[in-house]
């Protein structure tokens, strides 16, 4: 057995900075959804083994906030605790490509779209403090994302691999619709 707060305090030590080991147990893994013909088992928060959001959207609603005089969060990528963040234009009605992709081919790797990421409160939660510092930001996500046409507040889509392989950092991204 394990000693949690022995090895939390090591850890801690040694990146220098508080942080806890968190773990799903066996009851927590689930199977991603069956829509795309295959079974994957997930443990974690989302589900999904990648999910991907562009620089792009995540810059579209911080000009939306902006146009409301609200602030752009801190840590906003990690807020919405993203695998991949990649660069790509947004189509001509403002919805993010890899929101509507089918595929995204980035290097040898192949990802298949599964579905929206809906969010939650957690995003008004400071990933580095773990304090709430933006009370009202997944109201203010939905109302942007009724705007978009969407119902639910979501920013990025979750990806299921279709064919590993290896991604670079700058990678280009191509996108089958």
């Amino acid at each position: 057995m394990i000693d949690h707060e022995a090895t939390t305090n090591a850890l801690s030590e040694y990146i220098g900075t508080p942080c806890a080991l968190v773990r799903v147990p066996a009851r927590g893994r689930r199977k991603s959804s069956k829509t795309l013909g295959r079974d994957i088992v997930t443990q974690g928060d989302d589900g999904y083994p990648v999910t991907v959001v562009s620089i792009e959207a995540l810059d579209a609603f911080n000009d939306w906030l902006r146009e409301r005089g609200q602030h752009y969060p801190d840590y906003c990528v990690e807020r919405f605790r993203q695998d991949s963040v990649i660069q790509a234009d947004m189509k001509e009605d403002g919805i993010p490509f890899e929101n509507v992709a089918r595929q995204i081919h980035i290097g040898d790797a192949i990802l298949e779209r599964a579905k929206l990421c809906t969010r939650c409160s957690m995003i008004e939660v400071n990933p580095r403090t773990g304090e709430v510092d933006y009370p009202g930001l997944s109201k203010l996500l939905r109302e942007y994302c009724r705007g978009l046409g969407y119902e639910d507040p979501v920013m990025s889509s979750n990806y299921l691999v279709r064919s590993p392989g290896t991604i670079m950092i700058q990678e280009k991204c191509i996108f089958d619709m």
